[in-house]
């Protein structure tokens, strides 16, 4: 079903299975949803109040909310969701699995996630609060970006490959044991202390913000640009194969002979032109890039990476294996994407043409298109994936299995 509702007032929906279904809903009152099965659901909520949503299972949903007050949530299986929150505000997301998330908060209050394991999620925090994050296990986590807010503490034991982006913030404290390929992107806010034991193959981007001391027994592989901002001391023992941000300018090759390893490393290009990135490992990375032009991206392992295209023209990423990549591209061309393995990635596109992405598994994707066109996906298995697409045109979608999807197509 889809539910489109605006400006009015709902109480209560309490329907035992609400399978498939696709609810808009837009500028009113939601107290409460406690359907024992609300499986691969598609929530798109603007300018409203949630109290609860305490369902059961809440499988493969993704929950676009915009502008709202959300307090709890406590489903006890939380798989495969995208969570797409904007200006609102989050005390308490209890959930016992929170496997495979892309969870996209931004303007809002966030007070303690404290879940048990937080696998392979994607936090896109922008603009609010963050007290504690206590997970247990915050493994193979990419992707937290954090704009315009406080962040006081990350005390997990395991934040084993997490990409960090932090924009316009605060940051007291990272006293986490293991830092192991993380890539902290900072941007105007002020850093005290990151004391962490192994803080290896780190990416940190900071730019026009104050740093006041980094004394990391071992910052290996690290890429830092640092543009318009003030740096005290820097005692890194070793700061082994570093890019830097280049922002206004034209890059002809990066072919240097420590460039054939680019392990762990986050890269962001803005407003400039990139010819030509030849590294043959280019191992969990973020690649950052906005209003540029991209030829070629011919890595043979491009595992675990964040890639962030604003703005830009792709013309191929050759690579045999994108495994566990968020892809988030906007206003931008991409030929073609034939990597052979696309499992959990998170692709978020809009205002831009991508003509095929011939992976053979694209597993519990997120695909999140606007204004654009789209010729053909024929890959094996889309499963568990969230289509929201608006304003753009679909060709054919060939797959074999399309199993728990949610299309949300407007205009």
């Amino acid at each position: 079903m889809a539910l489109h509702f605006t400006q009015w007032h709902f109480i209560s929906l309490t329907g035992t299975s609400l399978h498939s279904m696709a609810l808009h809903f837009t500028q009113w009152h939601f107290i409460s949803l406690t359907g024992t099965s609300l499986h691969s659901m598609a929530l798109h909520f603007t300018q409203w109040h949630f109290i609860s949503l305490t369902g059961t299972s809440l499988h493969s949903m993704a929950f676009h909310f915009t502008q709202w007050h959300f307090f709890l949530y406590n489903g006890t299986s939380f798989h495969s969701l995208a969570h797409h929150f904007i200006q609102w505000h989050f005390t308490s997301l209890k959930g016992t699995s929170l496997s495979t998330m892309a969870l996209h908060f931004t303007q809002w209050q966030f007070i303690s996630l404290s879940g048990t394991s937080l696998y392979s999620m994607a936090h896109h925090f922008t603009q609010w609060h963050l007290t504690s994050l206590n997970g247990t296990s915050l493994h193979s986590m990419a992707l937290l970006h954090f704009t315009q807010w406080q962040f006081i503490s990350v005390n997990g034991t395991s934040i084993h490959p997490m990409a960090l982006q932090f924009t316009q913030w605060r940051f007291n404290s990272v006293n986490g044991t293991s830092f192991h390929s993380m890539a902290l992107q900072f941007s105007q806010w002020h850093l005290n202390s990151v004391n962490g034991t192994s803080l290896h193959s780190m990416a940190l981007q900071f730019s026009q913000w104050h740093l006041t001391s980094f004394n990391g027994t071992s910052i290996q592989s690290l890429a830092l640009p640092f543009t318009q901002w003030h740096i005290t001391s820097f005692n890194g023992i070793s700061f082994h194969p570093m890019a830097l941000r280049f922002t206004q300018w034209h890059l002809t090759s990066l072919n240097g002979t420590s460039g054939t390893s680019l392990h762990s490393m986050a890269l962001r290009f803005t407003q400039w032109h990139f010819i030509s990135l030849n590294g043959t490992s280019l191992h969990s990375m973020a690649l950052h890039f906005t209003q540029w032009h991209f030829n070629s991206l011919n890595g043979i392992s491009l595992h675990s990476m964040t890639l962030h295209f604003i703005q830009w023209h792709f013309t191929s990423v050759n690579s045999t294996l994108f495994h566990s990549m968020a892809l988030h591209s906007t206003q931008w061309h991409v030929t073609s994407l034939n990597g052979t393995s696309l499992h959990p990635m998170a692709l978020h596109f809009t205002q831009w043409h991508f003509i095929s992405p011939n992976g053979t598994s694209l597993h519990s994707m997120t695909l999140h298109f606007i204004q654009w066109h789209f010729t053909s996906v024929n890959s094996t298995l889309f499963h568990s994936m969230a289509l929201h697409s608006t304003q753009w045109h679909f060709t054919s979608l060939n797959d074999t299995s399309f199993h728990s999807m949610a299309f949300h197509f407007s205009q």
